[in-house]
């Protein structure tokens, strides 16, 4: 069995369908295995690690009427942020949902295990309320905190109505408060996008197809590369492909392989066996939910870096 296979079964029992359709794990369990890969990338990627972050504030947030109106629950969200706990509650309901069986897909055009918004620009967006004992999320909010996380950082950029999915101000507050931090690129030598409707820029986004935004005369795009033609983001199908580069060099050269992990375990003081066996695992990060090898017999486990 070729080592990026052998990471099947826990990929399957980590993902979640809607309502355990039976329909939707049939056909995961014969998923080509780079799609499964990218499936759960863009799921993993929905979700927001539990990690203690700064916590930086556009000005176009602080000086808002709605900061004025939402401060108290605001910074109580912030807080939470900066501590680092979890922050599953204020997530939408649809991070339930990673994958809809193709039957599932005819009927709900909306498809809830994509976030388009997340995928091509990588902004989150939280809910401002408390959990609701009846579903375990935040009640439904018409005010929405829009914010993108990075590894040590939360920049939260502007509380807008739910369905401002469109609202290209979201990129230029990005651009304007943190052109450092690198949330969008310059695309140097592209000329600008023609101006677009909010429901022009809908459809292009519907179709999975990108665009580029126009903040002061210049064309930016979000570090997640946009969208790919499934409707993830790019850099969910870039990272697939590195991992199975990686695969597949050591299905290539199985030598190379425990020769790195004899490494290790001479590092630990862990007995080798002579005959090794490998397996490809889902590892817990300092960062988040990512990949790594495990040798079975000596239990001696290594992430795979850059996923």
């Amino acid at each position: 069995m070729k080592l990026l296979e052998t990471v099947r079964p826990e990929l399957i029992k980590v993902l979640p369908t809607q309502n355990r359709d039976m329909q939707a794990s049939a056909e995961l369990q014969t998923m080509g295995i780079g799609k499964l890969v990218t499936l759960f990338l863009n799921w993993r990627d929905r979700q927001v690690y539990s990690r203690p972050r700064k916590v930086l504030k556009s000005a176009e947030i602080l000086a808002s009427i709605e900061y004025e109106r939402e401060e108290l629950r605001c910074r109580r969200l912030f807080a939470k942020i900066a501590s680092g706990q979890d922050l599953t509650l204020h997530l939408s309901r649809r991070t339930r949902i990673a994958y809809l069986s193709q039957a599932e897909r005819k009927k709900n055009k909306q498809r809830p295990d994509l976030d388009l918004l997340l995928n091509e620009w990588g902004i989150h967006h939280l809910h401002l309320s408390e959990a609701d004992p009846a579903t375990g999320f935040a009640k439904d909010d018409n005010i929405l905190l829009f914010i993108v996380f990075k590894n040590d950082a939360a920049h939260a950029l502007s509380l807008m109505p739910h369905g401002e999915w469109m609202n290209e101000d979201l990129v230029s507050v990005a651009v304007h408060n943190w052109p450092e931090k690198g949330l969008f690129h310059k695309l140097v030598g592209a000329l600008p996008e023609q101006a677009l409707l909010p429901k022009e820029r809908s459809t292009l986004r519907r179709r999975h197809i990108n665009y580029f935004c126009s903040v002061d005369g210049q064309s930016y795009m979000s570090d997640t590369g946009g969208l790919s033609s499934n409707g993830t983001s790019s850099r969910s199908v870039i990272q697939m492909m590195a991992l199975q580069r990686c695969c597949n060099l050591y299905d290539e050269q199985p030598d190379l392989l425990s020769k790195q992990m004899k490494e290790e375990a001479n590092k630990i003081g862990v007995f080798w066996p002579s005959r090794p066996v490998f397996r490809c695992i889902l590892i817990n990060g300092v960062e988040r939910l990512g990949f790594g090898i495990i040798e079975e017999k000596s239990g001696v486990a290594v992430g795979i870096s850059g996923l």
